[in-house]
């Protein structure tokens, strides 16, 4: 009996190439486009020169490539849904002065949740997207490409999301994906990949989160207390970013000594969340480089060997590790990360996830440093 499976066909090439390989491999493929885009996020679009509808471009390549396909296309908005489990918990982080990752909070409940629970209700066998990562069984690996592995943002996953869902492009490079966009002539075969998070693309995410968090200043303070500078509000900012002159904020340097001519460039250590305070150092300031963390709401597959690799940030050199619980309750599971070597800009509010060679056994939430 032919498996079904419904593909979530982004616009982008990946997803189209997901959808094509899985039409090769005689899946009975239906596509669908996952609109979330409430209305107060399409006017900060428009307001920041955004032409037309942000999703609309999507949505039709979507559409031409299921056409090109001869596969079926539908909508599903999913706005209200986005807006509850994934945008106000993206702001509340922000609020009181975490960094938090959208983009696996999207997976968790949008991708992987609502969408999976459509796939049920259509009587699908599984669900696919264009992730590059690889599954066997009930375990997520990482993928061939490993420029392009997307393993990190999918530990929230639960066992039963992850068998019922499918990484045609786990095992390819992504020049690979692009020549089979071009030789089976897919309208995305030429289209960039989309850049930053998930729902803002290329725009900043100061600029957004000025749209709905108020600018409250405070003093930039370096480590031996010299005031050089005042900024908007240290929610607008995160652990190792560089402190620069820009829109509202305005640095100086005439009280505070340095040795040689050149004034060094200053990177955030810390965040004094109560007296609204950044406290910045030089590049090589040793707050920036820690070796303990602590990480919390834990989502972890079977046993945790002693020795394992981690990532706290997308891209990062996968490094090693120990795991030391603190909680085991089910609600409130902590445990204590040693690195064996110090780690830059460890932050609040991200994502630690953790491996066992190619192997991604879950991962935690930051929650202090």
């Amino acid at each position: 009996m032919t498996k079904k499976v419904l593909v979530c066909l982004s616009g982008g090439v990946d997803s189209s190439v997901a959808a094509y390989l899985l039409k090769q491999q005689g899946f009975e493929v239906i596509a669908v486009y996952i609109k979330i885009f409430p209305l107060w996020l399409q006017k900060f679009f428009q307001k920041n020169g955004a032409s037309g509808c942000p999703w609309a471009l999507d949505e039709r390549y979507g559409r031409q490539v299921a056409e090109k396909l001869n596969m079926p296309f539908y909508v599903f908005d999913l706005s209200v849904e986005y807006e509850k489990d994934v945008l106000q918990e993206f702001l509340r982080q922000y609020k009181v002065g975490n960094t938090p990752n959208p983009d696996v909070l999207c997976n968790r409940f949008i991708k992987f949740g609502r969408f999976l629970d459509i796939a049920k209700a259509v009587g699908a066998d599984f669900m696919a997207t264009g992730h590059y990562a690889r599954r066997r069984g009930k375990a997520i690996f990482r993928a061939q490409d490993k420029s392009k592995d997307q393993s990190y943002f999918l530990w929230m996953l639960s066992r039963a999301q992850i068998e019922k869902t499918l990484f045609p492009l786990g095992d390819l490079e992504k020049t690979q994906v692009r020549k089979i966009a071009q030789k089976s002539g897919l309208p995305t075969a030429q289209k960039p990949d989309s850049q930053g998070i998930c729902f803002l693309g290329q725009f900043k995410v100061q600029d957004f989160l000025m749209e709905k968090i108020k600018v409250k200043k405070g003093d930039i303070i370096t480590e031996k207390g010299e005031k050089i500078g005042e900024h908007q509000g240290v929610w607008f900012y995160t652990i190792g970013q560089r402190i620069r002159s820009e829109s509202g904020v305005e640095l100086d340097f005439s009280k505070v000594s340095f040795r040689g001519k050149d004034i060094p460039a200053f990177y955030v250590v810390r965040k004094i969340i109560p007296k609204n305070q950044l406290i910045v150092g030089r590049a090589d300031a040793p707050a920036l480089y820690l070796r303990l963390l602590v990480a919390k709401d834990l989502n972890l597959t079977g046993t945790i060997p002693k020795n394992l690799l981690c990532q706290i940030r997308y891209g990062q050199i996968p490094q090693k590790c120990q795991i030391k619980m603190l909680s085991s309750h089910k609600a409130k599971v902590k445990a204590k990360v040693i690195f064996k070597k110090r780690q830059r800009a460890i932050t609040i509010g991200q994502s630690i996830v953790f491996y066992q060679g190619e192997k991604m056994l879950g991962g935690g939430i930051i929650a202090s440093r």
